[in-house]
């Protein structure tokens, strides 16, 4: 868990150059969330013969942001049964 901590302003740096976030913004911290569990999921399959830790982390962290994008796609959430609906 020191590991994260250590490391939570990877997250803030992917979200401010990668994806050209502010911390204004509604959504930041919704994906801030989301780039801290990509933060763990990287802790947890890292290893040390593999190299640099913030390399392998900034790709994990970067593909639970896209993901989390691709799926919302929004800022407000709409259940699928929801939108399953409006469409028919």
């Amino acid at each position: 868990m020191c590991m994260v901590t250590d490391n939570l302003a990877l997250v803030h740096y992917v979200l401010r150059r990668k994806f050209k976030m502010d911390q204004k913004q509604q959504m930041y911290e919704d994906l801030f969330q989301v780039g801290c569990i990509g933060l763990m999921k990287a802790c947890d399959g890292f290893d040390e013969s593999r190299g640099a830790f913030s390399t392998y982390a900034v790709f994990t962290i970067q593909g639970y942001i896209l993901r989390e994008l691709r799926e919302r796609g929004s800022l407000l959430y709409v259940p699928r049964k929801e939108y399953v609906k409006t469409i028919s």
